[in-house]
């Protein structure tokens, strides 16, 4: 059951009361059963006996949910990274598919866009006047710096122009609340095309992922330093250039890695890119953030590489043939789903978990 108050806590070891606890209703008084410690029940447990319990004390609820009256410090990000190099008919999926999420998040969430293709483009959604994007180089891991002083949002210089901290770091600028920048996000997926580079006949598209990755992680990294926020990533194939690369760009000479390849480690990439990924989840985690992956694609995206990033930081992948297919839609509906009643999102990031044990056992 969930329970509309908090529960009541041992003085001495900070254990929750439960059904294990010894209770004397004469005194009003229950015994921990962790550290043995006795505790007043609160004036609301007045009235309390044998016939009359708390749910708390049912024998048969060993669960509990308590519904804690703390407010919410900050607001959750959402930064879609999306692959440019796709058909039309797959990239309008994936438009569609974003523009329901914005229905479907609190007005208070943020949101932001990276896409990319052999480059990566950071939208500046706060910028009303004109379409703006920042173009970092596909090939290059870039860090956190580096990120910081070619957008704008860091350095000295800024900081003597006397600006807002929410300004210096990028609040408002690439990162804005959904009630703010709706419009501008949808007109922005709207004027999305296919990339425009051209793939020579029988080589793959350049696709930059890694690096696109790269960028989004150090923008929240900046932006939302422990807030629990999620870094979306949306790919119609597998990473062709840069950090993170999965296979050389030529057909003909370089094939797609099998489990064959695994076995007798001759997969030319894959430790490689199972270093970058596993060295970007970490980071990820350092800022209490998440790495989801959807992928579109009949061919394989190197979720063997990057799934690492995607299980140490705790986000979803999900594979769909198409972003038109309901696999995708359904799945990416639920995980941005928020409570009907308190309009609060049902995905929970940046939890903390804190076991209590008696003297019995050690964990």
């Amino acid at each position: 059951p969930t329970l509309p108050y908090e529960p009541i806590t041992c003085k001495q070891c900070q254990g929750v009361l439960n059904p294990y606890c010894h209770v004397d209703f004469n005194s009003k008084m229950w015994v921990c059963c962790l550290c043995y410690t006795r505790n007043h029940f609160p004036a609301a447990y007045n009235d309390i006996n044998e016939n009359h319990l708390p749910a708390e004390l049912f024998p048969n609820y060993n669960s509990i949910e308590y519904t804690m009256s703390h407010a919410v410090v900050s607001a959750p990000a959402f930064l879609f990274a999306v692959d440019l190099c796709q058909s039309e008919m797959d990239l309008q999926g994936l438009r569609d598919g974003i523009s329901q999420a914005l229905t479907l998040l609190p007005e208070r969430c943020l949101v932001g866009l990276i896409t990319y293709d052999r480059l990566v483009y950071v939208h500046e959604l706060g910028c009303s006047e004109v379409a703006k994007q920042y173009v970092f180089q596909g090939t290059k891991e870039y860090k956190k710096e580096e990120v910081e002083t070619l957008l704008g949002i860091g350095g000295i210089k800024q900081k003597q122009r006397g600006g807002s901290q929410a300004e210096l770091q990028g609040i408002g600028r690439f990162l804005l609340p959904v009630s703010e920048c709706e419009f501008a996000l949808n007109t922005a997926l709207d004027e999305l095309k296919t990339s425009t580079y051209p793939t020579p006949q029988g080589f793959r598209p350049q696709r930059a992922t890694g690096a696109a990755l790269a960028v989004g992680a150090n923008l929240l990294s900046i932006c939302c330093p422990a807030i629990g926020s999620r870094l979306m990533l949306f790919s119609g194939g597998a990473a062709t250039i840069g950090p993170g690369i999965v296979v050389g760009e030529d057909y003909g000479t370089e094939a797609m890695r099998s489990h064959q390849d695994f076995e007798k480690g001759t997969a030319k990439y894959y430790k490689k890119a199972c270093t970058f990924y596993h060295k970007l989840g970490e980071r990820l985690v350092g800022d209490s953030h998440t790495l989801d992956i959807f992928a579109g694609s009949l061919d394989q995206t190197g979720v063997a590489e990057a799934k690492a990033a995607v299980e140490y930081s705790g986000g979803v992948l999900v594979l769909s043939e198409t972003f038109n297919s309901p696999t995708f839609r359904t799945s990416f509906a639920k995980l941005l789903a928020a409570n009907e009643q308190t309009r609060e999102l049902r995905v929970a990031s940046y939890a903390t978990f804190e076991v209590k044990t008696g003297r019995e056992l050690k964990l």
